[in-house]
C-alpha cells in the first residue's frame, strides 16, 4: 500500500481516533463489571494504535499475528518502548483470543483494572511516538 502523505497522515489520526473511542468504551464497560468486553474493546484500541505505528513506518499489516510480530521486533525488541510497558499488547491479544474462544471463561476484575492501566500507559506512550 502506497498512500500519499497527507492520506496517510489522515489514516493515523482517524486510527488514533478510533482507538481513543474505543478505549472509551472499555472504561465504559468496565465499569458496568462487562470484562470479556472490556479485554476485547482494550485490545482492539491498542490494536489500532499499533497498526497506526505500522501505517508511520510505512508497513501495511492485515494480521493480527503479524501486526504483534510487527511490534515486538520493531518497537520492543529495539527499546524503542519499554519491554514492560510494550507487552501489554501481547497480553491483551491474549484476553481478548480467549474471551472470544474459551467456554464459560471469566476474566478477574482486578487483572482487567490493571490491563487497562498499563493499556493507557502504552496508548499514551504509542500517541506520543506517533506525534513525533
Amino acid at each position: 500500500m502506497t498512500l500519499e502523505r497527507n492520506d496517510k497522515i489522515n489514516l493515523i489520526k482517524y486510527r488514533i481516533e478510533k482507538a481513543d473511542d474505543i478505549f472509551e468504551e472499555a472504561e465504559i464497560l468496565f465499569e458496568k463489571d462487562k470484562l470479556l468486553g472490556t479485554a476485547n474493546r482494550i485490545y482492539y484500541s491498542l490494536f489500532n494504535l499499533i497498526n497506526a505505528l505500522a501505517l508511520k513506518d510505512a508497513v501495511n499489516i492485515k494480521k493480527h499475528t503479524t501486526l504483534k510480530a510487527f511490534f515486538n521486533k520493531n518497537y520492543l525488541k529495539n527499546d524503542i518502548i519499554d519491554k514492560n510497558i510494550g507487552k501489554v499488547f501481547n497480553e491483551a491479544m491474549m484476553y481478548r483470543s480467549d474471551g472470544d474462544y474459551k467456554i464459560n471463561l471469566s476474566f478477574n476484575k482486578d487483572d482487567i483494572q490493571k490491563l487497562l492501566k498499563k493499556a493507557y500507559l502504552l496508548s499514551n506512550i504509542v500517541k506520543d511516538i506517533l506525534h513525533k
